[in-house]
């Protein structure tokens, strides 16, 4: 029961952060569009564009880590459910 629990939190909890990692993606997308358009008429230096370049790739380097612990998870609930490590499962609740 306790290693069911333990992953269906892990699984849950990755499905979040990785929600909250998309929304973050956005945000810094359209600051980078703005940056960028403010750089062009000379407002801030180049640094912002650059700045918010490297974020954007610390973003996803994590997406990509947040994949991987939920694929884990989703491996270890498939395997106490003697199904398939591969076997998709149903979106985490929101709450």
């Amino acid at each position: 029961i306790e290693a069911a629990q333990v992953s269906f939190y892990a699984y849950y909890l990755a499905d979040r952060k990785l929600e909250v990692i998309a929304e973050s993606g956005e945000r810094l997308q359209a600051f980078r569009e703005t940056a960028r358009s403010k750089y062009e008429t000379g407002q801030v230096t180049q640094q912002d564009v650059f700045q918010t370049d490297v974020e954007l790739g610390q973003l996803d380097r994590r997406r990509v880590e947040l994949l991987r612990e939920r694929q884990i998870a989703i491996a270890r609930l498939n395997t106490l459910l003697h199904r398939r490590p591969d076997t998709a499962l149903p979106r985490p609740p929101r709450q």
